[in-house]
């Protein structure tokens, strides 16, 4: 595989985050998001607050890069491994949504100075919908998801599954008022902070009919699912870490709900802001000395693996 088609490069922008609270452990999905500054771009990990929260640790994996071929080497990854998880993240400053970011700067750096080349590919602003484009979406639009539903993994290549499903509601409009849209597709645990995209290849069908373009856009994240009682009640929870305790009676629909796109860059220019604001009270408490970057540097372990389980 050469990784050139829009569909075998967005494989390479997700990672399996694995968790542990007191010794539980729980997965989810993450990203990898490359925002703009000034300074040039700066990658970042996101996925739901939720996924993370109360993590005393966490791991994630890139994959190895080779630098002969410049492709990644598959079914050998770079294992991170992070004491403190929830604390490296930065969540939306509105406590409803649910995404939070870390920046991956400090990671990379460490990855490097322990020799290890890896291979990633990140989304970027290029990629969310103006409000143009959403107006052009249909009400139904065909939408894939990169992910690990329940924890799978391509245990070989150390890749993740690919899925497909549709929007559940218009993508133009905000769900019952929120900035959401609903997905039809299979809901499994260990999905929160997937992105769902909109990949069309070989054309799509606009409002003013057929275009013969490739089109390729970041939608949003899941978040939640829709959960179903015996007696047909439906409840919306946060998407589940692992498997539903028995003491849920209640059945996973193929209901979700995902977070518009945009909520991202939202997330990460209050991060931005926050360290902006941290820098400048710290001149002011050192007599206009410049400080280092208030950007926090993760306590990161390395392992390079040939395999995850």
């Amino acid at each position: 595989m050469d990784f050139k088609t829009p569909l075998e490069q967005l494989l390479l922008t997700t990672t399996r985050i694995v968790v542990e609270r007191n010794g539980q452990f729980g997965v989810g999905t993450g990203f990898i998001y490359s925002h703009e500054t000034k300074e040039g771009s700066a990658p970042f990990l996101v996925t739901n607050k939720h996924v993370v929260a109360e993590a005393n640790k966490g791991r994630f994996y890139f994959l190895q890069g080779d630098e002969k071929t410049q492709l990644p080497k598959l079914g050998e990854a770079v294992n991170v491994e992070v004491d403190q998880f929830q604390d490296r993240f930065f969540g939306h400053p509105k406590e409803e949504i649910d995404l939070a970011v870390m920046p991956l700067v400090p990671v990379l750096q460490e990855l490097e100075k322990a020799g290890n080349r890896i291979f990633f590919r990140s989304l970027s602003a290029d990629l969310i919908p103006g409000e143009e484009q959403l107006q052009n979406l249909q009400v139904m639009e065909e939408v894939t998801l990169i992910d690990y539903p329940s924890g799978m993994i391509d245990q070989k290549n150390l890749l993740p599954l690919v899925r497909r499903g549709t929007t559940a509601s218009p993508p133009e409009l905000d769900f019952s008022g929120g900035p959401v849209f609903m997905v039809n597709a299979p809901m499994f645990p260990c999905i929160g902070g997937s992105p769902v995209f909109i990949v069309n290849t070989q054309g799509y069908v606009g409002r003013q009919g057929f275009v013969p373009e490739v089109r390729m856009l970041f939608l949003g994240v899941l978040s939640q699912l829709a959960l179903r009682s015996p007696s047909g009640e439906i409840e919306m929870s946060v998407i589940p870490n692992g498997p539903l305790p028995p003491s849920i009676n209640k059945q996973i629909t193929d209901i979700g709900v995902a977070l518009r796109s945009s909520l991202v860059v939202e997330t990460i220019e209050a991060f931005m802001a926050k360290v902006e604001k941290m820098q400048e009270e710290a001149k002011g408490s050192n007599g206009g000395t410049p400080v280092p970057e208030a950007t926090p540097v993760p306590e990161t372990k390395t392992e390079t693996k040939t395999e995850t389980k």
